[in-house]
C-alpha cells in the first residue's frame, strides 16, 4: 500500500466497478492520489482486484484498470488506483489539486572534449563523493586541463570533416 500522495477531496461521483465477473454501481464519497473512498452494495473484499469506470461531473470518465480493495467496512471500501492511463492519472491529479514536483537531482557534473576522428573523451566527477561544488569545480579543471593538453597537440578534431586522416603534417 501506497502513502496518501494527496489531500481527500470530497466528491460525489458515480462509478461502475468490476470485480471478476461482477459488475455493480457505487459512489465515489471521496477521492485521492492514489485512490477513492467508495460506497456501494456490491460485496468486497480486502485485497480482491477491481477495475473503474468514473463518471466525473463535466468531463470524460476515467478509467482504473487495475485497483485493489485495500479495506471494507460496511458498504464503504478504500480503493488504490494501481494502473491506470497515464492522461486519466493527469486528469487525476488535475481533479484532486496535485501538481508535480520537477525537482532535477543531478548526480554528477560531467565534462567533455574533442580528441582525433571525431571523438570526444569525458569524465564524470560524482556530486554525493566532492558535493556540488567540488564536483563542477574538479568538472571545470578536467576540461581546462583537456583543453590544454589538446592545444599542445598536433592534430585537429575537424580535419576529419573534410576526409582526412586528422593529423596534421
Amino acid at each position: 500500500m501506497h502513502p496518501r500522495y494527496s489531500e481527500r477531496k470530497p466528491t460525489s461521483a458515480k462509478v461502475t466497478l468490476s470485480a471478476g465477473t461482477r459488475v455493480g454501481e457505487g459512489q465515489m464519497l471521496d477521492l485521492t492520489v492514489p485512490g477513492c473512498l467508495l460506497q456501494t452494495a456490491m460485496p468486497l473484499e480486502r485485497g480482491q482486484d477491481v477495475q473503474l469506470l468514473i463518471f466525473l461531473e463535466g468531463s470524460r470518465h476515467m478509467r482504473v484498470t487495475l485497483g485493489i480493495v485495500r479495506w471494507v467496512s460496511g458498504k464503504t471500501a478504500g480503493i488504490e488506483f494501481i494502473r491506470m492511463s497515464a492522461g486519466d492519472q493527469e486528469r487525476l491529479r488535475i481533479v484532486v489539486g496535485v501538481k508535480p514536483q520537477l525537482r532535477v537531482r543531478r548526480l554528477y557534473w560531467e565534462v567533455q572534449w574533442p580528441i582525433e576522428n571525431g571523438r570526444s573523451r569525458h569524465r564524470k566527477f560524482s556530486i554525493l563523493k566532492y558535493g556540488e561544488e567540488g564536483a563542477y569545480q574538479l568538472a571545470l579543471a578536467a576540461r581546462e586541463t583537456a583543453l590544454e593538453v589538446l592545444a599542445s597537440q598536433t592534430f585537429s578534431p575537424y580535419d576529419t570533416l573534410s576526409g582526412r586522416s586528422g593529423m596534421r603534417t
